[in-house]
């Protein structure tokens, strides 16, 4: 729940739709629920699969499934751009459901690859594909000595950002540090490293190394207002396609199977994968980004973005920084999938190094609504009033609870009747700096300076 309580056709009408900050409710949950046209049947199946079984809506799942096929050719060793990816949207819209849906089942054939290959080693963290938990630079780096692609699933980094997680900030810098197609990545400096014979093994740096970067928070996590945002504007935030939705779903949209999908339907897509990576690893196939320009809408788009970075009233102008970089990785996604399909159904003879123009056209229709946070920002200037409006009552609950009875808990408040509708950790991210949570769970409230 979210804290504040207030054919080409086919697809430009989708991402004008989205995109404009002032759309209805209504207008906007019809565009939640309606699939984007790609170009790809394989896109177009598996998103609506996902669909099935995940609450997360199409603008979420859409996103993620071409970030997975776009470090799925990573693997392959395809000199392609990485993108990274911050799921920004409010709580209850399923976000992590979709994210571990998708890559359980798009990874998988690359997991079985890797442990075949390996299986000898005895030493999984040398072959890692797919990074989460406790992620180190250490660890990245002596994984990469034989994996040079990584995918990193952050998971919830709100938090983190909000409090200045030391060991999460060395990482998440790192990352962002090597947000480019291919970089040489320098070995770093070993905490307890006396004695280590390992560290004497390693190299001082390797090359053409690749990461993806996957994230997702929400507005209350980053503490209900923009600073954290414009904080990291000049760096971590600029180079992720943020999705940002809006917990609106009605019942009859947001209702879908809890079941386990059937391994039949399962195998459908992951037979495609292993086709697709077989077709991938015959050769490199180069593809002709200069020739992008020569698409009159793309240049367009790259003007306009041009214009946003450079315009010096709008206070998210970093966040175009790396628009059009993200930009030519989906294009490029979306033309590796396009050739293999037509290869594979025999409409083309061979890869071909020039994007169609439909395929540039798709791709900005795509992006379009992405990086339109408009929606975003007015949520946060209006949780900003009703927020405070909420801690207010909240305290004055909390001083007339104790003075009658004591105490006050957690769940005292949670159990209040103005305050029912809000999750216990919203309230938690209210009342942060407000007050102390103690070892009996009772609640002290900080004193003002």
């Amino acid at each position: 729940m979210s804290i504040n309580k207030k054919s080409s056709a086919h697809k430009q009408h989708r991402a004008r739709n989205i995109s404009k900050g002032s759309i209805s409710k209504k207008a906007l949950e019809k565009a939640y629920i309606t699939p984007f046209a790609f170009e790809s049947s394989f896109l177009n199946e598996w998103c609506k699969f996902v669909r099935e079984y995940n609450p997360s809506n199409y603008r979420q799942i859409e996103i993620q499934a071409v970030q997975c096929m776009s470090a799925i050719i990573s693997y392959c060793n395809q000199p392609n751009l990485p993108f990274f990816l911050l799921d920004i949207s409010d709580s209850g819209t399923g976000k992590s459901r979709n994210k571990k849906f998708q890559f359980d089942i798009l990874f998988d054939p690359i997991k079985q690859e890797l442990d075949k290959k390996f299986k000898a080693s005895n030493e999984i963290e040398l072959y890692s594909f797919l990074i989460e938990g406790k992620i180190t630079s250490e660890g990245i780096f002596t994984s990469a000595l034989n994996q040079r692609v990584f995918f990193a699933n952050f998971g919830e980094i709100g938090t983190a950002l909000k409090n200045k997680d030391p060991k999460t900030q060395e990482i998440l810098t790192m990352l962002t540090d090597k947000n480019s197609a291919n970089n040489t990545l320098t070995r770093p400096v070993y905490k307890n490293s006396k004695g280590n014979s390992k560290k004497k093994a390693l190299p001082p740096f390797l090359d053409n190394v690749k990461f993806y970067l996957s994230a997702d928070t929400n507005l209350q996590q980053l503490g209900c207002d923009d600073s954290v945002i414009k904080e990291y504007l000049g760096g971590l935030f600029n180079r992720f396609v943020i999705v940002y939705t809006k917990d609106i779903l009605s019942y009859e949209n947001f209702k879908f199977n809890a079941n386990k999908p059937l391994n039949d339907e399962i195998s459908k897509f992951q037979n495609f994968i292993i086709g697709f990576m077989n077709f991938l690893k015959l050769e490199k196939y180069e593809i002709n980004i200069n020739a992008f320009h020569n698409n009159a809408n793309y240049d367009k788009f790259c003007k306009e973005t041009h214009k946003k970075k450079q315009d010096k009233s709008n206070e998210y102008k970093e966040l175009y920084s790396r628009t059009t970089q993200n930009l030519n990785a989906i294009i490029q996604t979306l033309h590796y999938l396009k050739q293999y399909e037509s290869i594979k159904a025999q409409r083309s003879v061979e890869f071909s190094p020039l994007v169609d123009d439909s395929t540039i056209d798709e791709a900005i229709n795509f992006i379009e609504p992405y990086i339109d946070l408009s929606l975003m920002f007015d949520e946060l200037n209006g949780q900003s009033d009703s927020i405070q409006s909420v801690r207010n009552k909240m305290i004055e609950y909390i001083e007339q609870r104790i003075k009658k009875y004591g105490n006050c808990t957690m769940k005292n408040i949670a159990d209040n009747r103005p305050f029912k509708d809000y999750k216990t950790n919203d309230i938690r991210q209210i009342l942060n700096d407000f007050i102390i949570e103690n070892r009996d769970k009772t609640i002290s409230l900080l004193k003002n300076d």
